[in-house]
């Protein structure tokens, strides 16, 4: 079923080696030129329910391996670039150190204030009420070259029949900011 889905992206005269076949089809994902069917097939994740060491269970998705191959390394051409956009605002991703700065940041703050509490709470990413669509087409305003990948981005996490641009939109920008910090995500070869 794969390979079927996969085929009807391609036309009759296409190339016939192995290796030409697969640029083909690595440039057609990339460009966004899929069929719906296929483009929903590479967008789709196995989910895997992981057992946590203090209880419960964490869940993870792993991408399709040809939409790895291409995002890999789209997310690397623009990484830079995105990294500097969000530099002065994130702390999560493409940063050494990430979080750890904010953290050693407060410390000496509560130190004095020890009347005050610190507390993070993740709710709207939790409950999905943030708008990823919205987000992206944000990003797609502030910077530029942007709409080079809104093609690719948009073949893979649209539904054609009853759903809007999926969070996959949000994954996306944070794989090409920091793309081998998820390595359980999408990019596990």
């Amino acid at each position: 079923m794969v390979f079927e889905l996969l085929r009807d992206c391609l036309t009759p005269k296409d190339p016939a080696s192995s290796f030409d076949l697969f640029f083909y089809l690595y440039t057609h994902i990339a460009q966004g030129r899929l069929t719906a069917p296929t483009a929903y097939l590479l967008g789709a994740s196995c989910l895997l329910a992981l057992e946590k060491s203090s209880g419960g269970v964490r869940s993870a998705a792993i991408g399709e391996v040809l939409y790895r191959l291409v995002a890999r390394p789209l997310g690397f051409q623009f990484r830079e670039t995105l990294a500097n956009h969000f530099s002065p605002l994130q702390f999560g991703l493409a940063m050494h150190g990430g979080c750890k700065i904010i953290i050693h940041g407060l410390h000496p703050t509560l130190d004095l204030h020890l009347d005050w509490v610190v507390l993070q709470v993740d709710i709207q990413n939790a409950f999905n009420t943030i708008s990823w669509e919205a987000l992206f087409r944000e990003l797609l305003a502030a910077i530029g070259f942007l709409d080079q990948l809104f093609p690719f981005v948009c073949s893979l996490n649209c539904d054609y029949s009853t759903h809007p641009m999926l969070n996959v939109f949000w994954l996306m920008i944070l794989i090409l900011l920091d793309p081998l910090r998820l390595p359980w995500q999408l990019f596990m070869l």
